[in-house]
């Protein structure tokens, strides 16, 4: 009895094979490319922001009353300490107040926003003189308000916070743009005086601290990376 004829099968050749490994290898380029994309451009964080006043002084810090008159002169130091991507800086303001009593924080002035703009590359710092000529003068604080910062300098040392408000963005190679509203702060700002000396230089600070305040993403609170 005979065998019936089965149908010619093509034999498998070593190109279809190379050409099947190199499919194989370009999908699973493609796949692990994208998952470390994902955690590097997901690592983008703004605490990872250096800040700091540089220097400061406040000349003609004056108290008559209930009011008060200052300017302020404020250089800070902002440096980006990352590999992964640079930042800019736009549509800057900064403003000083004072911390009275438990949680009450007295605004002192802001200047508007600033024509600033500065971007800092990876690995890099820079020094941003904001020039804090507020313009403070005869400005209503109220009695003890007034009496208590009269109080400080007499004993030698008054002490503000420095706040700046500042649109950043994040940019990494081949990744989309991340921006965010920060509010850098400064809480403890201590400013020096001597003698009869109206000009009060700035001698300690503590640690600044970030608030992401609107961007793409839920708000979060940070601190700094130093």
């Amino acid at each position: 009895m005979a065998t019936p004829d089965r149908p010619n099968e093509p034999p498998t050749t070593l190109g279809q094979r190379i050409c099947t490994s190199i499919c194989l290898f370009i999908l699973l380029t493609v796949v692990f490319g994208l998952i470390g994309w994902l955690i590097y451009t997901g690592n983008i964080k703004p605490s990872s922001i250096h800040f700091e006043v540089e220097s400061a002084t406040v000349s003609q810090l004056i108290t008559e009353g209930s009011s008060l008159s200052a300017t302020w002169d404020i250089t800070l130091l902002v440096g980006n300490p990352n590999r992964k991507y640079k930042m800019c800086f736009d549509h800057v303001q900064a403003g000083v107040r004072y911390h009275y009593v438990g949680d009450i924080v007295i605004e002192l002035g802001s200047t508007p926003t600033l024509p600033i703009h500065f971007a800092l590359k990876r690995m890099n710092q820079t020094h941003v003189p904001l020039g804090l000529k507020i313009g403070v003068e005869r400005l209503w604080i109220g009695d003890a308000v007034a009496q208590q910062i009269s109080n400080d300098r007499s004993r030698g040392s008054v002490t503000f916070a420095v706040t700046v408000d500042a649109v950043v963005r994040f940019k990494a190679v081949l990744a989309p743009v991340d921006e965010y509203r920060l509010r850098f702060t400064c809480d403890q700002v201590a400013f020096a005086f001597s003698g009869n000396n109206g000009t009060g230089i700035m001698t300690s600070q503590l640690s600044c601290s970030v608030l992401n305040t609107e961007s793409n993403t839920e708000s979060e609170s940070w601190g700094f990376i130093f």
